[in-house]
């Protein structure tokens, strides 16, 4: 079944008076954990007892007269997916700006921006901040990370590769500041379990120079259009999954 007609059936429903358990609000991560046991086991494949034990709403909920939206609800994203919503296809540039080349991941954040962020996905820069693209990819069902590869002579070249390929479990006397972001698909993956996207597809462009400056080479700046290409394929080929 389609996004459109889950919304729709979703819709009939709640307007026919389905009771949801809104109440109580799964505060702690046993807790949560529990929902999503019980999503999957009593559940299974029925989309009413779904909604029923996610306590799936049409509308915010005020908790302690705080008004919360569904959509940034840590509580919400962890069982998003068992309710057949639509995908939450995460895209991260990373990098540092003032390293040239090295720039290439926010650069391209800022194009896709400029030209359009395709239906069902978030851009983020992500600089290079390992920690902001584990709390930023939670929840989203798809991720892409771009980055920049050190030059090795082919300056412009793309590498696309697989995200659990390139995971990498951070050494335990790491700081955060060395918490990079193979780093935070390893810990993520552990983490947050199901709430963590299991396809990851990493696009690497490999760097002319990674010397102290501003803008990209002409190379890599080349590069960039046919990665945002790439991207927009892959968000295209998963959204008619």
């Amino acid at each position: 079944m389609d996004d459109e007609k889950v919304r729709a059936r979703i819709a009939d429903m709640l307007a026919s008076g389905l009771e949801t358990e809104v109440w109580p609000r799964a505060g702690t991560s046993e807790e949560v954990n529990e929902i999503v046991a019980r999503l999957q086991v009593e559940a299974g494949d029925d989309l009413e007892k779904k909604l029923i034990v996610a306590g799936f709403t049409d509308h915010t909920i005020e908790a302690d007269e705080i008004e919360q939206p569904c959509e940034t609800c840590m509580y919400y994203k962890v069982h998003a997916k068992f309710c057949d919503l639509p995908l939450d296809i995460v895209v991260i540039g990373c990098g540092n700006p003032n390293r040239s080349d090295d720039g290439v991941g926010p650069h391209l954040i800022a194009q896709m921006r400029e030209n359009g962020v395709p239906d069902h996905t978030r851009v983020f820069d992500g600089g290079t901040d390992g920690m902001s693209v584990m709390y930023s990819a939670r929840g989203a069902t798809h991720l892409i990370i771009v980055d920049a590869r050190i030059p090795e002579g082919s300056p412009g070249a793309i590498f696309e590769v697989p995200g659990d390929v390139l995971e990498a479990p951070p050494n335990n006397s790491l700081n955060l500041h060395d918490f990079r972001w193979d780093h935070a698909l390893y810990a993520g993956r552990r983490i947050y379990g199901d709430a963590f996207p299991k396809t990851t597809s990493v696009l690497l462009i490999e760097a002319a120079t990674l010397e102290l400056g501003l803008g990209l080479s002409d190379e890599v700046s080349r590069a960039a259009g046919t990665v945002e290409g790439r991207i927009r394929d892959l968000i295209h080929t998963w959204s008619q999954a």
